[in-house]
């Protein structure tokens, strides 16, 4: 069932979509048919944490804030072009799809003990586009049907990471503090 918190409590993304279709015969001769569709989805999620710790032992205080994004975009289209008939048959099919896919995380603390911040950060981000094309068609040949067909397919694909660590190694040197041990 549906928790009883407030959506905006649970749900951390942000989501478009958009959709659109054709279907047409474009000539006065209806054995030509073309269908066009596209899409595109556009999804964000993005989550927070911010905590702080408490030593008692060494009476100090840190802060931990973390963001984790994820996005997810796609783009998608296609185009289809079909003949149907009785001397022949005809059908062209164009296709594109776009991925940009990023996510980021970043992590920032600061440290009581030495009066200072940490921060580290990495990012991906992956986009890829494709483009595919595939043709067939039958055409009579004499007393026989002649089947020709071709396909292209092309696709690019781009793996980006950044990082910049942090450094968060700590050694208490305060004699006062390695007393308390």
């Amino acid at each position: 069932s549906t928790p009883s918190l407030p959506v905006a409590r649970y749900l951390f993304n942000n989501v478009h979509y958009f959709s659109a279709n054709v279907l047409t015969t474009p000539f006065k001769s209806k054995d030509w048919e073309v269908k066009a569709a596209a899409t595109y989805t556009n999804n964000a999620v993005e989550r927070t944490s911010y905590s702080e710790r408490y030593d008692k032992l060494f009476n100090q205080s840190s802060t931990f804030n973390r963001d984790n994004n994820f996005y997810t975009n796609k783009a998608k289209g296609e185009l289809i072009f079909t003949k149907n008939a009785k001397l022949g048959f005809f059908k062209n099919t164009t296709t594109f799809n776009q991925y940009w896919n990023a996510d980021r995380a970043n992590v920032n603390i600061y440290d009581g003990a030495t009066n200072t911040s940490k921060y580290s950060n990495q990012s991906v981000e992956s986009p890829t586009t494709s483009f595919q094309n595939s043709l067939s068609t039958i055409i009579p040949w004499k007393k026989k049907l002649l089947n020709l067909t071709s396909f292209v397919s092309y696709q690019d694909d781009n793996q980006n990471l950044e990082i910049s660590p942090g450094n968060y190694v700590y050694f208490p040197t305060s004699s006062s503090n390695l007393q308390n041990l």
